[in-house]
């Protein structure tokens, strides 16, 4: 069996068992085949794990999906034939009297299109373009890319990795952009793969928070095969929850405490132990701690206003751990999906004045593919959506609003007859949790019925469809949850399904009951305030989260009236009257916070105090009630296009639709845009001036001068690899050179450095780009190309680059008689004219350097 369509025709004429397919299957997958035929794969793994155990209506819906995915028949046994014949009707599948079998393409009406739209899905065609930049020796010897993802993930990975002790990185990248490697490369760089032994200034620990502990341990181990030559395991990425081993732990202890552990990657509440805390506060004053990263940093506002206090708690945190560390600590914070409101209440959290670069390549995603339904009644929706449902391919998330409306529609779904079902929502236990998303992970479920508790961390490259029987609560909630679908970049399928009446008013409930009103904060406030654990001086104190405000004395309650007392407390944080110094745990595992006030007269005066935040609050109530109206608007819309919505959610984005209601009334095709780049605070980057040797003789205090090479014919690969490794060596950081072949770029990059310097190289495209600028600041040298108006542009690139950036000097790399507009180059650059001889026999001698 060669592969896999073979392999599942042999499963079904009964000559090999399904569980040896499922295997073989399993074993294709694991040698780091391409995202297509992944995709590919893992429908015939799930079709024939659900043979395996007999599960026919699991079987029927991944036999459809595959059939429609290879576009041709398969032949059964007779006995499968019969069993598939009882489904035929329900799956849409046709059996030939030769027992060959065929999908059938027929939808219901109310999925405008389908027909002839879902026929691309299964194409696999690749909807995201992005435009590669061109990698360095950093990244090639690090991971054996030639080229960064794209040009925005190049600009965010070289400002991670100049940025200066004490500053934050606030940066947007599209789902699949590789934000991982934006912590990851500077943990390799500057600890050179863990083979540092002991500490060194420019090293010590990074820190990445993310949502979930299986997240968690998945990134650890997907670091980790770049730290393959570490000295030991004290210098390897790890990851860090509650019920790690006592031997793990020793391990993480002494690498934070050393600074030689790279990368940890631990969930919020992890960090925020007490434990864990006085370990990385020792590390900080020591000197041992290099970065803290929040991964999916939008959830800071998104889940800490209603779910997860604990990310905002960090932000309190990573304030001690900055002083602790003598204001050495750098904070990244990353997110694929930003609106302005969420920006700033992040820059607001984790930025200080002055000391905040925000590098934005926000982007719509071009994978899903919309579908509005608008049902009467519950009746009618669930009718529509369990006969749609066999026809759908897999893996599939349904999305409710409450955990007692996910377990009826897993009910529904499982007397309908399908077994790999299963819920996740706010009441799943931590355990159940991971057991659920180790089994997502390795294709032993296909349908998730979730609220909006299933999300963060979710990364699964395979979900092909997202179905929404609720109303979001905000057009940012439903896209990032549509986001869970073609990450692999393949076309999803994504249905809204709305009861206009009975979504709308549960909604609003839930929103009604989850944010606090103004005089629900001031009683809570009260409460904790009359009542201290112990003062420390006069104006700071230990609440206790576990206290009750007056009109909950008399009831029981748990943990979710301490959610609301810290939802409270960081509303306060939030406008500036308190300040959070440190958490603790206090009884029943409630969390202590030491609280110092700073407005004293206000929060001591509960009538004052509420008539000072009912207005601010009010603000607040009207954005959240404007974000469900524009998202009612959204579901009642078939006439324009939904990108348009979804740009003025997400404002630095431009427009872009895979397929919507109204493009499809319109027979209008997916269209794209560009996508742009945006730098704000690069003035707080550092400028790589350190420009040295030869030369700084040659530029001496000049802002240009010419390098010059024959005229006869254009410079060698080997030429200018020993070049680039001249100017290197010379202190040039920034190197632009015409677009390379790829199998010469990978010549060049096995020479060029890996370690012990930092630099960026840029392809000319690369820098004329109008829409996407690359992160260049300082000293830039340019080898111009052959061709003619190139050299024109490339130049007036250069006299634009000197005009508007400070401290820039050009070094132009060309032959001697080149002329741009008529005039010879050597004429036109201000300072002197050298040959490029001693540079190139430089680069070729003493590599010991590098």
């Amino acid at each position: 069996m060669s592969n896999i369509y073979e392999v599942v025709q042999q499963v079904l004429l009964g000559r090999c068992p399904p569980g040896e397919g499922k295997e073989f299957i399993k074993q294709l997958l694991a040698k780091n085949v391409g995202s297509r035929e992944y995709s590919r794969g893992s429908c015939a793994f799930r079709l024939c794990r659900s043979l395996e155990r007999r599960e026919y209506h699991d079987f029927a819906g991944h036999l459809r999906q595959f059939l429609l995915t290879n576009k041709c028949g398969l032949t059964l046994t007779e006995e499968l034939a019969q069993k598939l014949k009882e489904l035929a009707e329900e799956f849409r599948l046709f059996i030939h009297g030769s027992l060959e079998i065929k999908a059938l393409t027929h939808y219901p009406q109310w999925m405008d299109g389908a027909t002839q739209h879902l026929a691309e899905l299964y194409d696999f065609p690749r909807r995201r373009q992005t435009s590669m930049g061109l990698g360095d020796g950093i990244l090639y010897h690090m991971t054996g890319y030639t080229h960064y993802i794209s040009r925005e993930q190049k600009a965010i990975i070289s400002a991670s990795m100049c940025l200066p002790p004490g500053h934050t990185l606030l940066a947007c990248l599209p789902t699949s952009g590789g934000k991982s490697l934006v912590g990851q490369m500077p943990a390799f760089f500057f600890t050179e793969g863990g083979t540092i032994s002991g500490a060194v200034t420019e090293a010590g620990s990074s820190i990445v928070v993310v949502p979930t502990v299986a997240l968690a341990i998945d990134q650890a181990q997907s670091a980790g095969k770049y730290f393959k030559n570490a000295i030991s395991d004290e210098h390897r990425p790890a990851a860090y929850y509650g019920n790690v081993g006592e031997a793990e732990k020793k391990r993480i202890y002494s690498g934070l405490k050393n600074g030689t552990l790279p990368l940890l990657f631990i969930s919020p509440e992890a960090t925020l132990s007490a434990p864990f805390q006085r370990v990385l506060l020792e590390a900080a004053r020591r000197g041992r701690l290099n970065s803290l990263i929040v991964d999916e940093a939008h959830i800071v506002v998104d889940w800490g206003r209603s779910f997860r206090p604990e990310f905002q708690f960090l932000s309190s945190f990573r304030r001690r751990l900055l002083e602790e560390s003598h204001g050495r600590l750098k904070t990244v914070l990353l997110s694929a999906t930003l609106t302005e409101w969420t920006s700033a209440i992040i820059r607001e959290l984790f930025a200080e004045d002055g000391n905040l670069v925000e590098i934005r390549g926000d982007a719509l995603r071009p994978e899903p593919m919309f579908w509005l339904d608008r049902s009467r009644s519950e009746e009618e929706r669930e009718e529509k959506i369990l006969n749609i449902l066999p026809l759908l391919p897999r893996p599939i998330i349904l999305y409710v609003t409450k955990p007692e409306r996910a377990r009826a529609w897993l009910s529904k779904i499982k007397d309908r007859g399908f077994s790999c079902a299963e819920t996740f929502t706010g009441e799943t236990t931590s355990g159940q949790r991971e057991y659920i998303l180790r089994r997502w992970g390795d294709n032993e479920l296909d349908i998730i019925v979730a609220t909006s508790a299933f999300g963060m961390g979710v990364d699964k490259p395979d979900i092909r469809t997202v179905i929404h029987c609720c109303l979001p609560e905000s057009i940012n909630r439903f896209y990032q949850e549509v986001g869970r679908g073609g990450r692999d970049g393949f076309p999803s399928i994504s249905i809204l399904s709305y009861v206009p009446l009975v979504d709308s008013d549960e909604t609003f409930h839930l929103i009604n009951s989850s944010v606090l009103t103004a005089e629900n904060i001031a009683s809570r406030w009260e409460s904790m305030r009359a009542r201290p654990v112990e003062w420390t001086c006069g104006d700071t104190f230990w609440a206790d989260t576990d206290y009750k405000p007056p009109h909950l004395e008399d009831k029981i309650t748990g943990q979710r009236n301490a959610d609301f007392n810290e939802i409270a407390l960081l509303f306060l944080v939030r406008k500036k009257y308190i300040d959070i110094l440190d958490t603790r745990d206090g009884q029943n595992l409630r969390r202590q916070v030491l609280v110092r006030m700073s407005k004293l007269d206000v929060l001591q005066n509960q009538g004052a105090l509420l008539e000072e935040i009912a207005p601010l609050r009010e603000r607040d109530w009207d954005y959240i009630s404007l974000e469900l109206q524009v998202m009612k608007d959204l579901a009642a819309n078939s006439k324009t296009c939904w990108a348009n919505s979804f740009v003025q959610t997400y404002s630095l984005t431009t427009e872009l639709c895979g397929g919507c209601p109204a493009c499809r009334r319109k027979n209008l095709l997916p269209y794209n845009s560009w996508q742009s780049l945006r730098i704000w605070g690069q003035e707080n980057l550092p400028v790589a001036s350190c420009i040295s040797g030869l030369l700084s003789t040659w530029l001496g205090c000049g802002k240009e001068v010419l390098l010059y090479h024959s005229d006869a014919e254009p410079l060698s690969m080997h030429d200018l690899i020993a070049l680039a490794q001249g100017l290197l060596k010379d202190g040039a950081r920034q190197l632009i050179i015409p677009e390379p072949a790829q199998e010469k770029w990978r010549q060049m990059l096995e020479e060029l450095p890996g370690e012990n310097t930092y630099y960026s190289i840029f392809a000319l495209p690369e820098v004329l780009e109008e829409n996407v600028r690359p992160l260049i600041a300082g000293p830039v040298a340019l080898v111009y190309p052959a061709h003619e108006e190139l050299c024109r542009q490339a130049y007036h690139w250069t006299q634009d680059y000197l005009r508007q950036q400070e401290g820039s000097q050009v070094i132009h790399i060309a032959p001697k008689s080149l002329q741009i507009d008529g005039k010879k180059l050597s004429e036109q650059v201000e300072g002197g004219c050298y040959s490029t001889d001693k540079l190139i026999e430089k680069g070729k001698i003493d590599n010991d350097w590098i």
